[in-house]
């Protein structure tokens, strides 16, 4: 497969003008960026799972090495740019955020897009935030895999998709900017059921809250999680 140059939309959009340009009403338009990367292995993938009748909610695992390993040597820059992930939400891999999240139901006309509510639409959307980024249907896997990937073994990055709890705790709370915290959080998490993820989560935050985690080691953070 060859690299191909990278695009984002030139400035930050709205929901509104997101569901336009993905319905066809009013097109957004694109520019250049200096990066480049591979999609083949994303897209080959993609199509098996999608031909193979996979549930959408377990795409998630299934595509974030992918995703990541396609996405982690381009500039910190462009990683962090929103208008790079709704360009490729939005434009370059719209269908595979459909299949994802809408079960594979096809795209809208411009009439019947109209009555729909907002916040169907946020998958596009990205933030410059850790929240922002996690609801992103492709920063959301690409971020996952740049905290808890650790070379080439990607089992953590799954295991974040497992639970929608576990993802929301790791992204939505303070642990979730320390990696090695992030890492043990998933791991603690291992059988156990929303509500309990969910407490863990809080107690992890409130130990990375009150004391500096910088200087505790794997272990050490593990222990704060028994």
């Amino acid at each position: 497969m060859a690299n191909e140059q990278l695009k984002r939309f030139p400035d930050q959009t709205s929901v509104r003008e997101i569901m336009n340009h993905v319905v066809g009403v009013d097109p957004i338009n694109v520019e250049l960026v200096e990066a480049s990367a591979d999609f083949g292995e994303f897209e080959q993938r993609f199509l098996s799972l999608k031909n193979d009748g996979t549930k959408p909610a377990d795409m998630d695992a299934l595509l974030v090495e992918q995703v990541h390993t396609a996405l982690k040597d381009i500039p910190a820059s462009l990683k962090l740019d929103p208008r790079f992930w709704e360009y490729l939400s939005a434009e370059r891999f719209r269908d595979f955020v459909w299949s994802r999240w809408w079960a594979g139901n096809p795209i809208p006309d411009a009439a019947a897009a109209q009555d729909e509510k907002p916040s169907k639409w946020r998958r596009f959307e990205c933030r410059r935030t850790m929240n922002g980024m996690s609801r992103n249907a492709l920063a959301r896997l690409f971020w996952a895999g740049e905290l808890l990937a650790d070379g080439s073994d990607y089992s953590l990055a799954r295991a974040c998709f497992e639970k929608q709890d576990i993802h929301q705790q790791v992204f939505d709370q303070l642990f979730g900017l320390h990696d090695a915290a992030a890492k043990a959080f998933v791991r603690a998490c291992a059988g156990r059921k929303g509500e309990e993820i969910q407490k863990l989560g809080i107690r992890l935050n409130e130990y990375c809250s009150t004391i500096a985690v910088d200087f505790l080691n794997d272990k050490e953070i593990e222990a704060l999680l028994k």
